[in-house]
């Protein structure tokens, strides 16, 4: 009794220093900025928001800072919002993002006296997460994708608090650049950069080039009566060249690139592809349709070209009129689709550039004009071709506005598919032991195989390797569900091996009880077993706890448990507190690299596993509590009795490893583990009493006979 009061005395001293012997940062805002930039020294409220702060270098304006919770109701594993200072640029830039304060139960209680910097052993990952967005810009800003410039890496122990805070950061910067009226251009955009093979006519189906066919019939007017009406007067065809998705399509890979990305031409400037085929020229000098010779016509053109524009054709957007330029033409012979390597032969075939680039929309709707009468008449005959860039091509604007909803689980649960067949297929086997418990017990070495087999893959692999080692703390998310309004569901939906197991053990306790999960899926005690094992296969004595002394201890993890509810309902962090006196974060999780207390304390626990078989989850563990609850409300009782158990028979009660059969005989199913040692004793017609006297009996006879 006195050794027992000196456990739980050192444990709890223990765990006190571990949950309260840390110091909290507690420095105001200016401070911390004055950390990252030493010349900032003023902060002003900002006018239209009392949550948002102008930040100043003497009169001069460097920017913007505010606290993410001030304006995103993004919730974290435990339900508490993340703090994260954001200093943001005038044009949306963010420059620094550094977090302040969390209640996340994976990096809690490890930190040291400086609270931002992180100096908590694991906790540094954290802080090194949220360094990433310095100096990014919100848009297109992606987590857990392969885009060097775009992508946020998330933390692989913690991917639901990465994603999470992620999303705390963008939609609270989001908000901010409304209200500061510098969200960026809502407009549509061009892709320049992407490039897939597309056939030519495909291009002309999907409006990268577009085409006109004018007869000599559908003119207004003819300039000479020996046109024939079925003549082709013009067939043109029209394209932006500038993104590689077309123009390297249209001339092929070498003459884009000379002519574009090697060039030496400012990226700005607007190229277009222009071919005709017909009577009619459109790049000849309108003033050359006054000729009929073909002598005269050419050296007309050669004039011409001295004129700094084209003037038989411009481009015609949003009422504004662009002019192609004659300086930099590019004339080509013909044009060759990459894809099918076809030549395209035309009469013309140049590569032209507009004046005032720079207000020109690529993404917009344009119209090319053509003049095909001559200067000498007054009157204006246009043949128009509307220009409408590919949808392929379109780039929505993005407003990084990111709800809940477009956070979707399904792209977290896709990457896992493979640990969730690897976990789905061993809870079947589990499955399967239980079900057929009754051949296998028979067989005390090979269930001694596989029941050492089962533990050691709980460890290694569901424990160490997967990390899905099921917490409290994930009971408190379930209750939450019911009873706090604004709580996150996805930081359940987001874990798929937890969700997995969560749902594997609730329904097996509403069957079985506790001793599914306890027994034969949780990481810690697959430890703790194992560890008891090898102690008792060295010849290491086991203590006796006493009946009276077991039948109290047994209550200690629900007066754990009962405390850790009532404070999760009045004071959340003091709960998470409490919730280190598991030690599956020290020994799993983290697989033992923490901080030494929190090591110790595991250690100590193991080694009172190792003259108690499973001490911990008989005694302390409140999971262990919650289940056992949950578990009287189970359907059946599967393990075998006889009417002689606990009466005059004790083998069983005796041989159960973790006290849960009573002196009565019955089993104890809140205590139960499903070690099936009861039915391996149960079924040995060499150990089980009424069997040995039945075989006794049966071997008189025989003899007899």
């Amino acid at each position: 009794m006195k050794i027992f009061s000196k456990v739980f005395s050192f444990l709890y001293g223990l765990l006190t220093f571990l949950c309260f012997g840390t110091t909290v940062f507690a420095q105001n805002n200016i401070d911390v900025l004055q950390k990252l930039n030493p010349v900032i020294n003023n902060v002003i409220e900002f006018e239209k928001d009392k949550n948002l702060f102008e930040v100043y270098e003497n009169d001069k304006l460097l920017g913007y800072s505010f606290i993410t919770s001030s304006f995103a109701e993004a919730l974290g594993f435990s339900s508490a919002e993340f703090k994260i200072l954001i200093f943001m640029t005038a044009d949306g830039k963010i420059n620094d993002a550094i977090l302040l304060d969390h209640s996340e139960p994976l990096f809690l209680y490890d930190k040291g006296e400086i609270r931002y910097e992180g100096k908590g052993i694991e906790e540094q990952i954290l802080y090194k997460f949220i360094e990433q967005y310095d100096n990014k810009n919100i848009e297109r800003l992606t987590i857990n994708v392969k885009n060097s410039e775009t992508n946020i890496d998330g933390v692989s122990s913690a991917t639901i608090t990465s994603i999470l805070m992620h999303h705390s950061i963008i939609t609270a910067a989001n908000k901010v650049s409304r209200i500061l009226g510098i969200q960026g251009d809502n407009k549509p955009s061009l892709d320049h950069d992407t490039f897939e093979p597309v056939l030519w006519d495909d291009m002309l189906d999907d409006g990268s080039i577009s085409n006109a066919l004018t007869y000599i019939s559908d003119l207004d007017n003819k300039n000479s009566s020996s046109l024939i009406d079925d003549d082709v007067f013009l067939d043109l065809y029209f394209a932006y060249a500038n993104p590689v998705g077309i123009g390297q399509n249209i001339f092929g890979k070498t003459a884009f690139l000379k002519n574009f990305l090697r060039s030496g031409r400012d990226p700005k400037e607007r190229g277009f592809f222009i071919a005709t085929k017909g009577l009619f020229s459109v790049l000849s000098p309108r003033r050359c349709l006054e000729f009929s010779n073909s002598i005269d016509i050419k050296n007309c053109k050669k004039k011409g070209l001295a004129k700094s524009h084209f003037d038989r054709m411009y481009l015609e957007q949003d009422g504004k009129k662009f002019l192609f330029r004659t300086i930099d033409r590019t004339n080509f012979m013909f044009t060759r689709n990459i894809d099918d390597h076809t030549p395209r032969f035309f009469n013309e075939i140049a590569l032209l550039f507009l004046d005032k680039p720079d207000e020109y929309d690529p993404a917009k709707n344009s119209t090319l004009v053509i003049n095909y009468n001559s200067a000498s008449e007054m009157a204006d005959k246009n043949i128009k071709l509307l220009y409408a860039p590919p949808k392929r091509l379109i780039i929505q604007p993005k407003i990084f506005d990111i709800t809940p909803a477009t956070i979707s689980w399904i792209d977290v649960w896709k990457p896992q598919i493979f640990n969730i067949s690897v976990l789905m297929l061993f809870i079947l086997l589990v499955a399967c032991i239980l079900i057929f418990k009754d051949r296998l017990v028979r067989n005390r070495l090979l269930y001694r195989y596989i029941r050492l087999s089962a533990l050691s893959f709980c460890l290694i692999w569901v424990g160490w390797i997967a990390g899905a080692q099921l917490t409290i703390v994930n009971i408190f998310n379930y209750l939450q569900l019911f009873f706090v309004s604004n709580f996150n569901y996805t930081v359940i939906v987001f874990d798929p091996l937890i969700v997995i197991i969560s749902l594997i053990t609730f329904i097996s306790f509403i069957i079985l009880g506790r001793g599914m999960f306890c027994g034969w899926l949780c990481p810690f005690g697959a430890m703790q077993e194992i560890i008891n094992n090898i102690s008792q296969k060295i010849g290491i004595k086991q203590l006796k706890i006493s009946d009276l002394m077991h039948r109290r201890l047994i209550y200690v993890k629900y007066v754990i448990l009962l405390s850790m509810v009532l404070l999760l309902f009045i004071d959340l962090d003091m709960a998470l507190v409490l919730t280190e006196i598991e030690p599956f974060k020290t020994a799993i999780t983290l697989k033992f690299i923490r901080n030494w207390p929190y090591v110790a304390y595991a250690i100590i626990l193991l080694t009172l596993s190792v003259y108690i078989s499973r001490f911990y989850c008989r005694y302390i563990c409140p999971l262990g509590a919650a289940l056992a609850i949950g578990g009287k409300i189970k359907l059946f009782s599967v393990l075998l009795r006889r009417k002689e158990c606990g009466n005059p028979c004790h083998l069983c009660e005796k041989s159960c490893p973790t006290q849960a059969i009573k002196a009565n005989g019955k089993i104890d199913y809140n205590e139960c583990f499903y070690c099936l040692d009861c039915q391996e004793e149960y079924f040995d017609d060499h150990r089980c009493p009424p069997l040995v006297n039945r075989r006794k009996i049966f071997m008189e006879k025989n003899y007899v006979n």
